[in-house]
């Protein structure tokens, strides 16, 4: 029944082979949910896989003559086992990697779909290179500093032929999206989003580039994008200026041959609406997009254009009427409004592929080319005759080939699979010729952007899902994952979804019905004030309100930071499992901050919820030890009926708050109820006469809702408090529960009707 489906997704894991208290925090948020809604009689989806892909494995490989397969098959054995020690509820008959052939084939069928759409394409482009991963960086995995985020090397710039995934054509879609009311508790996360897509205020385009303006030349196999806000006006484009730190900057001019100089130009334009081939002139006299950093010169629409164009001697045409309201000398297009001819110029650009679709001046197409060997391979091959040819589908997956990654390390942009040589050359797929595969692979983005639709159907070898199942089974109804996620993987999935939704394989446009963007797990730094230099808490003391490294006396800054060997304040998991337990570290987890909160790690706190664990306990040991109590003594105390009372009311509070925070309200609710239920049940557990414990009804009600409720925080330790509670209880038939079930298949309680 869908109506009864509850997808509960937590972000999975790179394979690095140890859990982090992160992973912990995460985990522990996803497995509660998970179990929550299993009490409220949902079909729960709760999956766990691996984004398996990625350059650690490979370059641990290298440093380790270690094939990457096996030391990524390790390390998922490894962390595997650490989460079914945590006893966490996932589905592992849903388990994926992201690394398995039988996943990564449906990797590269989506992107023939891409492909086919002419939603993929390859050109020239100035990247950031990282000279030790040997690698392509995204823009955003450079700092500040110019230095890689991995590595820390200083980044370099090289020109490299890269694929790119046209995500800027639904970016309007995506923008859009945003705005469907079923998503719930997206907050910060709808700006970030926003933020990163931008206003669609333009509209982006795709000129093909010439060497020279000689009427019989053809186009170079690059393109020139380019966006503007009034694409009606293209046919009076007179020139195209481009930054200096264009691609196309650091060209030769024309056919001279000579370093590049301004005022000359550095290629030619076809302009699809005019028919004419413009100049492109390198200028640092213009306000670039950021995302083109090209300029459409229009100097019917501006006098800054007028004066550029006359200072080089370029022709100008008007093409608006004195009116500025219908177009003149624009072919066809004369006579049309502004508005009709802005819509026929992007009806013409869609169907010839060459843009015309609306854009924000901020938004990049997708950088999926890595040069790298442990990624998903590019389904392409690259035939002299034919030029690109992408492989059939019936001859997918496209398999990565046993290589030596010592010998074979990227040099020069060149990816280690070039020296894969008997896998390299293969025949055309259209003309049976001499051929070579694509040796870039995947960005890991890629793998990630679809893998919530796999966990739905994970054996499927015909699709890379059911489309009843897709139909059924999504939206995921609660995504959980780290705020470092929110901009660059959610944006590549949503991308994937609208796209898919485009051919007709998914219903839904938005995969993520509510988020829950939980923050860092964060531990205490000490770090010497000079140097920086980071510093274990057993070397530092403190004197008053200060703190100095006790071996010189240095004074030692204080501060919360994530959790990092190199900063001397990690914490294994294991060892706080190993001294609380499971459930009492799941319990901190979840009592001590919001979800979304960044979570400070004092172990001191962990003294109150064994305190709270106890009470309970005791609780319910003496509950049991006084079960054969005569019932009518308890009845005839005189505060009998006042104390049943108390613990009715106290029940249907707790329930009422409890229940209302963790299924309709935000996140931060979740914390808040369990706050509610911790101090309730502290309230029963401090009972004043053991007569209450043995004889009232309604204390026997309250204390099995509270065993029941404390089930998805804390279920091993509900679940020993369940056995002892159902068999001692009288009142059996009263209590609302089948007490010969074990807990977790308990109903959650329910709030009295008369309450």
């Amino acid at each position: 029944d869908p109506s009864k489906k509850m997808y509960v997704l937590s972000m999975f894991p790179y394979p690095s082979g140890q859990l982090h208290l992160g992973h912990v925090r995460v985990y522990t948020i996803s497995d509660t949910y998970a179990r929550l809604y299993k009490m409220l009689g949902k079909h729960v989806i709760h999956p766990m896989g691996w984004d398996s892909f990625g350059l650690p494995a490979e370059n641990a490989a290298v440093e380790r003559n270690e094939d990457p397969r096996n030391w990524t098959e390790k390390n998922i054995d490894s962390m595997k086992k650490q989460l079914k020690d945590m006893n966490f509820n996932f589905d592992w008959e849903r388990e994926i990697s992201t690394c398995d052939p039988n996943y990564y084939k449906w990797t590269q069928y989506l992107f023939l779909k891409l492909y086919e759409k002419g939603l993929v394409y390859r050109k020239n482009s100035v990247v950031h290179w990282d000279p030790v991963d040997r690698t392509v960086l995204a823009d955003e995995q450079v700092d500040a500093e110019g230095r890689s985020w991995r590595s820390g090397a200083k980044v370099e710039k090289k020109t490299l032929r890269q694929w790119f995934v046209r995500t800027t054509f639904l970016s309007k879609d995506l923008l859009l999206g945003l705005e469907d009311p079923t998503l719930r508790d997206w907050d910060e996360v709808l700006a970030m989003q926003r933020g990163w897509i931008g206003e669609c205020t333009g509209f982006a385009f795709s000129w093909p580039l010439y060497a020279d303006n000689d009427a019989g030349s053809s186009p170079t196999s690059d393109f020139l994008p380019i966006w503007t806000e009034h694409p009606e006006l293209l046919a009076g484009v007179a020139f195209v200026a481009v930054s200096p730190d264009h691609l196309l900057a650091g060209l030769s001019p024309g056919k001279s041959g000579s370093k590049s100089a301004r005022g000359r130009p550095v290629m030619w334009a076809g302009n699809p609406v005019s028919g004419r081939r413009v100049p492109v002139l390198v200028s640092d006299m213009f306000e670039y997009p950021r995302s083109t950093q090209s300029h459409l010169g229009i100097p019917s629409l501006s006098k800054e254009d007028q004066e550029f164009a006359k200072q080089h001697g370029i022709d100008t045409i008007q093409v608006i009427d004195a009116d500025d309201h219908h177009l003149v000398n624009s072919g066809d297009l004369t006579g049309l409004s502004r508005k009709d001819a802005r819509a026929e110029v992007c009806r013409r650009a869609l169907e010839a592929g060459q843009g015309g679709y609306p854009c924000s001046p901020i938004l990049r197409d997708w950088l999926i080319s890595r040069q790298r060997y442990w990624g998903t391979p590019i389904p392409v091959v690259h035939c002299p005759s034919c030029n690109v040819v992408p492989v059939p589908y019936e001859q997918l997956p496209v398999e990565l080939p046993p290589l030596d990654l010592g010998k074979a390390s990227a040099r020069s942009g060149l990816s280690p699979l070039s020296a894969a040589t008997d896998w390299l050359n293969v025949p055309c797929p259209r003309c049976g010729g001499p051929a070579q595969r694509e040796t870039d692979t995947m960005d890991t983005f890629v793998d990630s952007s679809w893998y919530y639709l796999r966990f739905l159907d994970p054996g499927n070898k015909e699709a890379p899902v059911d489309g009843v199942l897709s139909r059924d089974l999504l939206p995921v109804d609660l995504y959980i994952g780290g705020v470092e996620h929110a901009v660059m993987h959610l944006y590549y999935a949503r991308f994937m979804s609208h796209f898919l939704h485009s051919l007709g394989l998914t219903r839904l446009k938005e995969p993520f019905q509510r988020m829950l963007v939980h923050g860092m797990v964060v531990n205490e730094t000490f770090r010497l004030k000079d140097s920086g230099q980071y510093l274990p808490k057993d070397a530092v003391e403190q004197k008053g309100s200060k703190f100095f490294e006790k071996e010189t006396g240095k004074p030692v800054s204080v501060d919360w930071e994530k959790m990092s060997k190199s900063k001397h304040n990690g914490v294994r998991p294991e060892d706080i499992v190993s001294k609380y337990g499971i459930d009492t570290t799941r319990l901190f987890i979840l009592s001590a901050y919001s979800p979304t909160s960044r979570y400070k790690w004092p172990s001191e706190t962990f003294r109150g919820v064994v305190s709270w664990q106890e009470r309970l306990w005791l609780t319910v040991h003496d509950f049991r030890m006084s079960a054969e109590r005569s019932l009518e003594e308890a009845q005839a105390q005189p505060d009998f009926a006042a104390r049943e009372r108390y613990y009715y009311e106290g029940r249907n509070y707790t329930v009422k708050n409890v229940s209302y925070g963790r299924r309709d309200d935000g996140h931060s609710s979740f914390r808040l109820s369990s706050q509610v239920f911790l101090q309730r049940a502290r309230v029963f557990a401090q009972y004043k006469n053991r007569g209450e414990v043995v004889f009232g009804r309604q204390f026997e009600r309250a204390l099995a809702a509270l065993i029941v409720m404390l089930g998805p925080l804390a279920p091993h330790f509900a679940s020993e408090m369940w056995a002892g509670f159902a068999d001692a209880a009288r009142f059996r038939d009263e209590t609302g529960y089948s007490l010969d079930k074990p807990l977790m298949e308990q109903s959650w309680p329910e709030v009295d009707m008369d309450y």
